[in-house]
């Protein structure tokens, strides 16, 4: 079964409520309102979603040229990003260059925005990255016992 949703020039905002079509193949959703290229971490756990067309909502507008490696390292399923195929070597410059974003539900309990980072503005703007150097919080310290 083929599933493609089609719902361009809207005022969609968020991707949340997309996360449970497991059968979704294509999601075209461009010229929309959506705010946080973080939106997409929403879509992770669609392992059949092979295209997506997000151009011309203002995620992509405020990633700037890192907005497509981004995209790509995200969900590294797609076979095709904007109606543009993704290039075998697209994937390894992915993984070097591309943010590992941060679900939008993990940012309440995770350590504050990075200035440049979220915008102030409830999460939106340019997306929050997780950091990549191990941390440990006190609650993990207690647990881990460790002083």
């Amino acid at each position: 079964m083929f599933l493609s949703f089609h719902n361009s020039v809207n005022c969609i905002t968020t991707l949340a409520d997309i996360q449970n079509c497991r059968n979704l193949q294509e999601l075209y959703i461009r010229k929309n309102k959506i705010p946080d290229l973080a939106e997409i971490c929403w879509l992770r756990d669609l392992t059949k979603l092979k295209s997506i067309w997000l151009e011309e909502n203002p995620c992509v507008e405020d990633h700037g040229e890192l907005y497509r490696v981004t995209v790509i390292r995200n969900l590294p399923q797609l076979q095709k990003l904007d109606n543009l195929p993704v290039q075998p070597d697209e994937m390894a410059d992915a993984m070097r260059r591309g943010a590992e974003l941060i679900h939008p539900m993990e940012r309440d309990s995770g350590p504050a925005p990075q200035p440049g980072y979220g915008g102030g503005g409830g999460g939106y703007g340019r997306p929050q990255v997780r950091q990549t150097e191990p941390t440990t919080s006190l609650q993990d310290a207690v647990l881990l016992g460790v002083s």
